[in-house]
């Protein structure tokens, strides 16, 4: 099965680096070279690294939806045609640390992980998170999921089939179905509740509005740069497939910078192994 990586970045200095280094990731650490890639810019903005251009297609959109910032909702990735049968959704601040094959092999349905936290931190509009998914149902009427998950922080609190943007699996046979109402449902939700994570959010829904087959994937698959996680999941932070670098992607913002992280020994647990697998990755220079 060859996957299809779709996506969506900003076409500055910083972005294009974090993208060569999650291609040249999937290459060395990932064991794998027969893919499709699509990344998705705005129209007036260029990709000018030639590793990314030798590798990936590039797909431009108009931001119609006035949204800031422009990919906010992940819409343009939803009008991707794809070139496999599987696509996989991913976040240009993630790198590949190990054989990638078993994340998408024998994929018939929707795959991800449970994100860490509610969406509605911060800005809960009810009593609690629960509630605030209860209320969206009801606003779009639709009916309330009868499975639940538990948070990845492990905290306790339930949500529906809410998972983490940073890398998705769909199937090729349901893009079109998903695509086709996952719009308006993320229009409904700005109008009714402006939320940066209204992307995700609205996936939640559509996926159970659409009963689409689900699976949990486990934090391997996604592994976010928290220290605490490997206190929570040390097994799986061994088996580490996908590592999310969120934080400290704000502070490798072209080559000068990651040089200046290669070559200084980190105190955190998660940042050190992100060193070192760019130092492997990378050679130690840039």
């Amino acid at each position: 099965m060859t996957p299809h990586f779709v996506m969506i970045i900003t076409a500055n200095e910083a972005m294009q680096l974090h993208t060569r280094l999650f291609l040249m990731s999937l290459e060395k650490y990932g064991k794998l070279t027969d893919y499709h890639c699509t990344i998705c810019i705005q129209n007036h903005e260029k990709i000018t690294d030639k590793y990314i251009l030798d590798r990936a297609d590039i797909k431009t959109y108009d931001n119609r939806e006035g949204y800031d910032p422009p990919w906010l909702g992940g819409l343009p990735r939803w009008r991707v045609q794809p070139k496999s049968d599987v696509c996989i959704f991913v976040d240009a601040d993630m790198l590949v640390c190990s054989d990638i094959r078993p994340l998408f092999v024998n994929a018939n349905c929707v795959r991800g992980m449970i994100a860490y936290h509610s969406p509605f931190l911060g800005q809960e509009f009810a009593s609690s998170s629960m509630m605030c998914w209860r209320l969206l149902y009801e606003k779009l009427g639709m009916d309330f999921p009868n499975t639940l998950y538990e948070y990845s922080n492990k905290e306790g609190d339930l949500t529906p089939y809410y998972i983490n943007y940073g890398c998705i699996v769909v199937p090729s046979k349901y893009m079109t179905e998903i695509g086709n109402k996952i719009e308006n449902i993320i229009h409904t939700l700005h109008d009714f509740q402006p939320n940066y994570f209204n992307g995700q959010i609205a996936f939640t829904i559509v996926l159970n509005s659409l009963s689409i087959p689900t699976e949990a994937l486990s934090p391997r698959f996604n592994f976010f740069e928290f220290d605490k996680l490997i206190d929570l999941y040390p097994e799986e932070f061994k088996k580490c497939v996908l590592f999310h670098w969120f934080f400290e992607k704000k502070n490798i913002n072209n080559k000068r910078e990651l040089y200046n992280f290669l070559h200084q020994k980190q105190e955190s647990l998660v940042k050190e192994y992100l060193r070192q697998k760019l130092i492997a990755l990378v050679g130690g220079h840039v």
